[in-house]
């Protein structure tokens, strides 16, 4: 997993007031807005920044990609492995993209 931001210059907290989302999802957002670019690389890394275990993560992310705050997209890369890369944004703009 690699995550790519949506590049801003100021990041809006609308999410946090987004009563569609949990708790645990806009604290999960928050924490990957507030990371520089592909810190965190995998679930597992994610992990190790929040209290939350991995299947909470994992519910947060399905939660952030339902409200278009995340898209998930899978690329081959030269291996021939397939890797997945998560594209984050502080509005939702991925909604209806899934």
């Amino acid at each position: 997993m690699s995550i790519e931001k949506q590049e801003q210059s100021e990041i809006g907290a609308a999410y946090l007031r987004d009563r569609s989302l949990s708790a645990a999802a806009r604290g999960v957002l928050a924490t990957l807005l507030s990371l520089p670019r592909y810190e965190v690389n995998s679930i597992e890394g994610l992990t190790r920044l929040l209290p939350n275990r991995r299947g909470a993560i994992s519910t947060a992310l399905s939660e952030l990609e339902k409200g278009g705050y995340l898209k998930r997209e899978m690329e081959k890369g030269a291996d021939g492995r397939f890797k997945w890369y998560y594209r984050i944004s502080a509005e939702p703009v991925f909604r209806g993209q899934i």
